[in-house]
């Protein structure tokens, strides 16, 4: 007689500990890293991970990047927070005063110390470097009757739309009810069929009969095309325009304020950030596991049976 011999293989499956270990609160001093004058502690680490939802704190952790970006992130903040008491910014901050609005007050405090050059020549060599770049786009919005001819069939498809042209020729601002009442495509039905910025998604057949449309409210005649039968409406018609530099002056010159600002205010941050960080490595490789640990549990594999 054959006898099955089923074999169970012991597999690890690793998964996120669903109740997270308090952190140490006695081991709160212990410094991680400091940077330019000031320390980051393991409690301040806590202070940030107090702010993370229990579930999201293991995965964030397990990650030696993010705690090395977290860790950079932090000692910047600490030294605009400790230059901005220099400065007694401390003594403007509304509310809680916390690192973190400390360093958004020394923020606020050097970005509106920046001084502005004047823009107005170099926005005129912007524009003259690139003037189509400021042109007006063209503009070009329709309504549209769709019959398709794949429920209908063509003849009965043909002699739908032409009906519902003709009833939109005579009367052209009842097209909105013509749509909801002829057309087959239901998105269109829900906004009378309106179609802004037909110039990019018409196909070629239904984009050279709408050149034919001169005016605002003209119909086109019945347009047979990929998906069916189709009337248009005309509802806007612009051709592109080019703009003079006087006309955009203002524009340019504001993006070039907001572009010379942001610049300044990241190499300001990044005197802070470059310099010098002395990091306990020993400290840091704790946070992986102080706020919880990914444990392994066994679990019996699929049975393998084999004869004998």
């Amino acid at each position: 007689m054959k006898l099955n011999k089923f074999i169970a293989a012991a597999v690890l499956v690793v998964v996120t500990t669903c109740a997270f270990a308090a952190a140490p609160a006695s081991d709160a001093a212990k410094v991680v890293a400091t940077q330019g004058g000031v320390q980051l502690t393991l409690g301040d680490i806590d202070t940030f991970t107090d702010t993370l939802p229990p579930e999201h704190r293991v995965p964030f952790f397990n990650s030696s990047k993010r705690i090395a970006t977290l860790v950079g992130k932090l000692l910047v903040e600490k030294q605009q927070a400790a230059a901005a008491r220099t400065q007694g910014l401390d003594k403007t901050v509304t509310g809680v005063v916390t690192d973190a609005s400390l360093a958004k007050a020394e923020i606020d405090q050097f970005r509106a110390s920046i001084k502005l050059p004047d823009f107005s020549e170099l926005a005129r060599e912007q524009f003259l470097s690139e003037p189509e770049k400021y042109d007006i786009p063209a503009k070009l919005s329709l309504q549209r009757i769709l019959v398709t001819s794949t429920v209908r069939g063509e003849e009965q498809a043909a002699a739908r739309i032409e009906e519902a042209r003709q009833k939109a020729v005579k009367n052209p601002a009842t097209f909105d009810a013509l749509v909801d009442e002829y057309s087959d495509a239901a998105s269109e039905k829900g906004n009378h069929g309106y179609i802004a910025n037909a110039d990019h998604i018409l196909d070629p057949t239904l984009s050279s009969a709408v050149q034919a449309l001169a005016k605002v409210g003209d119909i086109s005649p019945s347009i047979k095309s990929a998906d069916g039968y189709s009337v248009l409406k005309l509802v806007e018609k612009q051709p592109s325009r080019s703009q003079k530099f006087e006309d955009v002056r203002e524009s340019i010159i504001e993006s070039l304020k907001t572009r010379y600002i942001n610049d300044a205010v990241a190499n300001h941050i990044a005197e802070f950030s470059n310099k010098p960080v002395d990091a306990d490595t020993a400290v840091m490789d704790t946070l992986r596991t102080r706020y919880g640990q990914v444990a392994a549990i066994p679990a019996i594999a699929p049975s393998v049976p084999t004869e004998k």
